[in-house]
């Protein structure tokens, strides 16, 4: 039987070791390039909603304290609502094709309940109900934000 035509197989340990570890990288990377538009997307996602959050906190804080930016009637205040807005909408279509990552379709309910309430002001909705709604909202996207970037992404990327 000819030499070549026989399949090697390693002699040591050493050598299956060696190449078990090569096939783990191998698969590691894989992972890896599969993985990384899919997280960048969710980064995208969470820094919306954690934005979005902070600016909801920030606008409640300002109006109680009569700062500026918390009206629409500044400059300013129109900016700001604007880029909230625009942020809210994106934030909400990332969420919603990101269906099948649990926080994300808590966030997209919640938008969604937000802008609910927030469209039936003058209709069948009370000021508390509405202040309340937008409290439990900025505080579910700040607190799901920043758990996504201090806590859960680190954790998708470990082997």
């Amino acid at each position: 039987m000819p030499r070549h035509s026989r399949a090697r197989r390693p002699n040591s340990s050493m050598q299956r070791t060696a190449l078990r570890a090569a096939a783990d990288a191998k698969r590691r990377a894989a992972r890896s390039r599969t993985l990384t538009p899919m997280r960048t997307t969710l980064d995208v996602a969470y820094a919306c909603f954690l934005i979005l959050g902070i600016g909801i906190v920030a606008t409640g804080v300002g109006t109680l304290l009569r700062l500026p930016f918390a009206s629409g009637n500044t400059e300013s205040g129109f900016w700001f609502a604007a880029i909230l807005s625009v942020d809210l909408f994106v934030g909400l279509a990332l969420s919603v094709a990101l269906w099948g990552h649990r926080p994300m379709r808590l966030l997209a309910i919640l938008t969604l309940l937000f802008l609910g309430t927030g469209m039936l002001v003058d209709v069948a909705v009370t000021p508390g109900v509405i202040y309340a709604v937008g409290g439990l909202y900025a505080v579910m996207a700040t607190v799901l934000g920043l758990r996504w970037f201090l806590v859960e992404r680190r954790r998708l990327h470990q082997p």
